[in-house]
Order: structure tokens, then sequence, then C-alpha cells
């Protein structure tokens, strides 16, 4: 399978957020032990760098979570067709519509997330990281 990780997972394992980190770093760690392709927006990564950066106080500690992250992710590329998709995607949030987006594609099967309501007019198939589990 091909799943494309939506910025909120990826934050969770990151920052390791009580809440939310044994579902999400469980689902990550399935993926790879299944085999399946994780993909992280290229936009995302911006994203990810500067939340990092804000709550641990560090640029390097930043740059190193990216390193990390390029050592299990695949970056998936935004391009035109991408935004334009987006721009005309039913999905109202924009950055949301974007990660549709770049799923399609990137011939993504399941975009991973927690905010499952903001990609209720999505294209591609979304679950949450409890659901994944449950589909393993």
């Amino acid at each position: 399978m091909r799943l494309l990780l939506d910025t909120n997972i990826v934050l969770d394992v990151l920052l390791e957020r009580k809440e939310f980190l044994p579902n999400s770093k469980q689902a990550i760690i399935k993926a790879m032990d299944k085999g399946d392709k994780l993909f992280l927006s290229c936009s995302a990564v911006t994203d990810i760098y500067y939340v990092i950066r804000k709550n641990v106080g560090s640029k390097e500690i930043a740059y190193y979570s990216l390193k990390d992250l390029a050592i299990i992710l695949n970056f998936a590329d935004v391009n035109e067709k991408c935004i334009l998709n987006a721009i005309e995607s039913e999905i109202s949030d924009f950055e949301d519509a974007v990660v549709d987006a770049v799923a399609i594609n990137t011939d993504i099967d399941y975009i991973i997330t927690r905010n499952i309501e903001h990609f209720k007019n999505a294209t591609t198939k979304i679950l949450t990281p409890e659901a994944y589990l449950q589909l393993c």
C-alpha cells in the first residue's frame, strides 16, 4: 500500500504528543513492518520544521528530525497540477486540499490523518491511525 501521512501524524511522533503518540507511532511502525510505502507531502516539511523548532527551540534538532524523516519516508512532490487541483477542490481547507491533490498525483491508497472531518470531500480514501491498524 501507498500511504500519505498528514502533518499531524508526523508531529504526533516527533513531538511525542502523549494523547496521540501511541496510535500514530504504531501506525507508522506497522506500515514499515508490512512494507507499505510511506509518503509525506513536500509542502508539509516546512510546517514540520517550523513547529519542531518552535516547540524544541533548536533549529539543529529540527534539521535532524527532517533528516530522520527522509530515512523512513518518501517526499511527494507538490507541483502546479496539485496546486490547481487544490484550488478547484471541494475541500474547504486549502492545505488539506493540497494534501489530497498530492495523494492523487502520487497514486496514494490512503491518507492517514487524525482530522478526518477536514477531508470530508477528499478524493483519496482517508484513515485514522486507529482505522489503519484495524485494517492491517
